[in-house]
């Protein structure tokens, strides 16, 4: 584990533009999800660092607010609207948005689920930089990837699940480890793409309210 912590038929020419105009449309499509900036930026760098400087912050926040037993989730218009200034939530630069939840186990009281999720905009497509950034949250916090379960939901939000001993909840918590420098993630980067590789890595479907869109 390191050390810190993707012509016929229309008239005035219209038959021959239409395809050109889809192929741009497609091309430019495919550009924004495979190669455009919203990915690039994703995993910069710079990025990166950003990353860490957010998971240590939201961490601590959560630590301080252990929940009760999670329920099932149908968030309302205001939980969800409330989220946008939870200190347990960050925005990168980037967009990705990440939340971290503590809450109380019923069938385990000696034990506290720490609960990261990581979600864009444009959705977190493809299975590889799933895995990657679920991989890059748990060796900024040091965990093992054979002690988290990794889900990732219709709606294409990464579920990234641990559970702490609640004596030592506070103590994991204040573990921040210093940020790694440019020149550090190169090698992070092997090591947390081998980390991902072991990942404990799947699908499932959250319960959504009725009505709500699956995606």
């Amino acid at each position: 584990m390191p050390e810190f912590c993707e012509p016929g038929g229309y008239p005035h020419g219209v038959g021959t533009v239409l395809p050109i105009v889809a192929v741009v449309v497609v091309g430019a499509l495919l550009v924004f999800l495979f190669g455009g900036r919203p990915w690039k930026a994703l995993f910069s760098d710079r990025h990166l660092i950003e990353m860490c400087q957010a998971l240590d912050r939201i961490r601590t926040a959560a630590a301080e607010r252990v929940e009760p037993p999670a329920k099932e989730f149908r968030p309302t218009a205001a939980e969800a609207e409330a989220a946008r200034t939870d200190p347990r939530s960050a925005s990168t630069s980037a967009g990705l948005r990440i939340h971290y939840s503590v809450t109380e186990l019923t069938e385990s009281p000696d034990f506290l689920s720490h609960h990261v999720s990581l979600s864009h905009p444009a959705g977190l497509i493809a299975e590889s930089g799933s895995r990657f950034l679920a991989a890059f949250v748990l060796a900024r916090y040091g965990v093992p990837a054979d002690a988290a379960t990794v889900r990732k939901s219709q709606n294409l939000v990464v579920h990234i699940e641990y559970e702490v001993a609640r004596e030592h909840s506070a103590a994991f918590a204040a573990s921040v480890l210093p940020v790694p420098k440019r020149e550090q993630l190169r090698a992070f980067r092997v090591n947390v793409g081998q980390v991902g590789d072991r990942l404990n890595y799947g699908a499932f479907n959250v319960a959504l309210p009725p009505g709500a869109p699956s995606s």
